[in-house]
């Protein structure tokens, strides 16, 4: 029963060396012993060309995703650059996010973003606009502090500020407006 209600299967890599090779076997085996459709979502730190994507189409994934998190190039640095001694980078991402586009096409990219990292609600929505316009969906996440966590004291975003946002991620993934008319 579980197999008819399971249709696709995310891959998540990991920042590690041998993370596009382990993902591209994971990928092989979902694919040869299952008929379940298959997302991965892929670290862009690890992808320095064209051929990393096509291997992981190749390898049965018809979509990617690409957990950018943060709206903006300084928030992005302060938690997953530089500010914390990570080897990302914003510039990194967004070029992999358009070599994503190039290798499995128009909408079958997503990026990840996470509401209430510290960016206003304009700049939110002016990268879920920028995603649309290059041909990727946002796949929207709230902020929660984790215990433990060097960001557990922080808040998260109020739920009319979450709302605002999934309802301005929805009119612009669904073509029925733009953050400049917002």
């Amino acid at each position: 029963k579980t197999k008819d209600q399971i249709h696709r299967v995310c891959i998540s890599m990991i920042t590690h060396p041998k993370a596009l090779e382990d993902t591209l076997f994971v990928t092989r085996r979902f694919k040869e012993e299952t008929d379940l459709l298959i997302s991965v979502l892929i670290t862009p730190t690890l992808i320095h060309q064209q051929d990393a994507l096509e291997a992981i189409k190749r390898a049965g994934a018809d979509r990617v995703g690409i957990a950018i998190d943060a709206a903006t190039p300084e928030i992005f640095d302060q938690l997953r650059g530089r500010g914390v001694g990570g080897p990302h980078r914003w510039n990194t991402y967004w070029e992999v996010v358009e070599m994503a586009i190039a290798a499995f096409g128009r909408f079958n990219v997503g990026i990840h973003l996470i509401v209430g990292l510290g960016e206003t609600e304009k700049e939110m929505v002016g990268t879920i606009q920028r995603g649309q316009e290059m041909g990727a969906y946002t796949h929207l996440f709230s902020f929660f502090p984790e215990k433990g966590s060097p960001m557990q004291d922080c808040s998260p975003p109020s739920l009319d500020q979450y709302r605002r946002i999934q309802l301005a991620r929805w009119i612009i993934n669904e073509g029925l407006g733009t953050a400049h008319q917002m």
